[in-house]
């Protein structure tokens, strides 16, 4: 069985989504694993996973979008990971080539999020880039939890 572990299904795209499933399908893919990333993504991604049984999803918020993880939509990624299709949280991380959320932002969204997988034991999801430094002693300090 072939699973694409990160696809970012809920973005506007050519074909619908049961024309980019058959395509996985036809190439051999059985399982598709649907990335939360933006506030607006969780509850899409897990729609998703409940129209299609090939997709699950994960539950968290990218470092571009650390600037909007406020407690509420911590809540939401907080609701949502128990879900019987949610197989990680993320996609969390840090992002400093563009720096669309501040780096503290980003490392304090990064932190909670480590924390919150932590606590329910599922694994996470992680997006780096030119901060592999920082993202590598983050993910040392939340392994040895």
């Amino acid at each position: 069985m072939l699973i694409d572990s990160h696809a970012h299904l809920d973005y506007e795209y050519e074909f619908s989504t049961a024309e980019m499933l058959a395509s996985a399908k036809a190439a051999g893919i059985d399982r598709v694993i649907a990335i939360a990333a933006a506030p607006d993504s969780l509850e899409r991604v897990r729609e998703l996973s409940e129209q299609f049984p090939q997709i699950y999803f994960t539950s968290g918020i990218h470092p571009h979008d650390a600037k909007d993880f406020t407690e509420e939509i911590f809540a939401s990624v907080r609701r949502l990971a128990p879900h019987p299709r949610c197989v990680a949280v993320g996609e969390l991380g840090l992002d400093y080539h563009y720096d669309l959320s501040d780096r503290a932002t980003q490392q304090q969204a990064l932190q909670a999020q480590l924390d919150f997988s932590a606590e329910i034991g599922k694994p996470v999801v992680v997006h780096t880039r030119d901060a592999d430094e920082d993202t590598i002693r983050f993910l040392g300090d939340h392994s040895r939890k």
